[in-house]
């Protein structure tokens, strides 16, 4: 259950940000949330990267988690609201993500589909935008088509280094996000391709070609980029059935749960933390002589996360409150932070609230070691 923001508050909030006026963040943390609880004083949700990650988790039931290698670098771009966050490559350094050779994510002689979101210019002429290695050359590159900017061009190679090679006409790079998959159908020996949903015209002929899994001898990566990529790649897929035109566009504008019929891997390529859009609102303390000051913290109720929160934590106690802010132009730059102890934590079906204070650290000792005459017994 949220409280809407009112007309006049929203009008406020957003002649704020229109002038990219700091926005205030608040994460509440206990060690019995997984996460801490991220809202954002602001009429949309900011978003934030994460840059710690150095893995690629793969969300099926293979979890062939994938390495970052070279220095891909984590965005908060994304094609749409469902699918935000990305990785993204300089074009300069060899940057990729290492899939370590899975049997059950390589078609052998069946039919396959891949599928990612990517975004690059048509003026990078040299790069792979995903590239099924092996040490001793490729079986599969999909990449740009140097003779025919903005094209998308493959390399496939079966286990007897029997080769095709060709072009789709089609723009896959105009430097804006476009859904491209790629699929073989064995049932028809066709290999086509679909950007945004709409097949290509161009359509090969795969009845020469064996089985496209591992060579014998070589060890065979899916490296994700590679080969200098300047751009972005984000929701990368892998199945083990030829999908059709329909099944593309039923879902390609969403996040998968890694668990769908025919999914071998799914690797969003997301490090994205949300700070959802929410009303709070922190009540300066009274100045009472006598009394430890102690500010007030209203905030919406978001609903089951924190009703289970408080539940598993008796009240939230032992919980904190850390207030960031940041300017919407750039939110991963913290201009200021300060994380407060949150105490008698109170719940209604409108609202949260709580005490702000001090108070771990005011009670901390200023010294490591303290006689205390009351509890040190005959040391007279």
């Amino acid at each position: 259950m949220s409280r809407p923001y009112t007309d006049a508050g929203r009008a406020q909030l957003n002649a704020l940000s229109a002038d990219d006026s700091p926005v205030l963040l608040l994460e509440i943390q206990h060690d019995d949330l997984a996460e801490p609880v991220r809202v954002a004083q602001h009429t949309e949700d900011v978003l934030r990267t994460d840059p710690t990650p150095t893995t690629a988790p793969d969300l099926t039931s293979n979890g062939n988690d994938g390495t970052l290698t070279g220095g891909p670098v984590w965005t908060t771009d994304g094609p749409n609201e469902a699918i935000r966050g990305a990785l993204a490559y300089d074009g300069i350094n060899k940057m990729y993500v290492d899939l370590a050779y899975a049997p059950a994510q390589y078609p052998g002689s069946g039919s396959w589909t891949m599928e990612a979101f990517v975004k690059a210019p048509d003026s990078n002429t040299s790069s792979v935008v995903t590239h099924t290695a092996s040490r001793g050359g490729p079986a599969l590159s999909l990449h740009h088509d140097t003779a025919n900017p903005g094209q998308l061009a493959f390399t496939l190679t079966d286990s007897s280094s029997n080769a095709l090679t060709g072009t789709f006409s089609g723009a896959a790079f105009n430097d804006a996000w476009n859904r491209i998959s790629w699929v073989i159908d064995r049932a028809t020996n066709i290999l086509r391709l679909y950007i945004n949903g709409a097949p290509s015209p161009d359509t090969f002929d795969i009845s020469g070609l064996g089985d496209i899994s591992q060579r014998p001898g070589l060890d065979y990566d899916i490296l994700i980029g590679d080969d200098y990529l300047l751009g972005q790649i984000t929701d990368f897929r892998l199945w083990n059935v030829a999908r059709t035109q329909a099944e593309i566009q039923a879902d390609m504008n969403i996040r998968l749960t890694g668990t769908e019929p025919g999914l071998v891997g799914y690797w969003p390529l997301q490090s994205v933390i949300t700070y959802t859009a929410l009303a709070f609102d922190a009540h300066l303390p009274d100045d009472v002589d006598g009394t430890e000051p102690r500010a007030q913290l209203v905030i919406d109720n978001i609903g089951e996360e924190l009703v289970q929160w408080l539940e598993m934590s008796s009240g939230g106690e032992g919980a904190t409150a850390r207030f960031i802010q940041v300017l919407p132009s750039d939110p991963d730059t913290i201009e200021y932070e300060v994380t407060m102890d949150l105490a008698n934590v109170d719940m209604t079906p409108v609202e949260v609230s709580g005490e702000l204070s001090f108070d771990s650290l005011v009670n901390t000792p200023g010294v490591a070691i303290r006689h205390t005459p009351e509890t040190t017994p005959d040391i007279f």
